[in-house]
């Protein structure tokens, strides 16, 4: 529910729905034949898409995890008010991240019901 709402998501799947059969429908095979490959590659569309959210959303947590401890490092050497408001920032950010994670699950759950 939550990924089709995405209009970048749409249309990528629209563009891929309307290219396989202009370049795959050569007559040789039946429609029903056409038409389960297609719901393949739209399944390996959906996938891929899928995998690449969740490689941007591990980039982004590990992203965050390697700046606190550049942060708390620095701290360490030396101890000022600037990095440890900089650490509460990244920490926000940082606790963010599972919420975005649990509003798209709230709106996949509300969809289902």
């Amino acid at each position: 529910v939550g990924l089709l709402a995405d209009e970048a998501v749409c249309e990528r799947l629209r563009k891929c729905m309307l290219h396989y059969p202009q370049v795959n429908d050569t007559g040789e095979v039946s429609a029903a034949v056409l038409w389960e490959a297609l719901k393949a590659v739209v399944r390996g569309e959906l996938i891929s898409i899928l995998a690449h959210s969740d490689r941007m959303d591990r980039a982004e947590t590990d992203r965050l995890v390697r700046e606190i401890l550049q942060v708390d490092r620095r701290y360490v050497e030396t101890p000022e008010k600037g990095h440890l408001r900089e650490r509460r920032r990244l920490q926000a950010e940082f606790g963010l991240l599972p919420t975005g994670r649990a509003v798209e699950q709230l709106r996949k759950a509300r969809g289902a019901l």
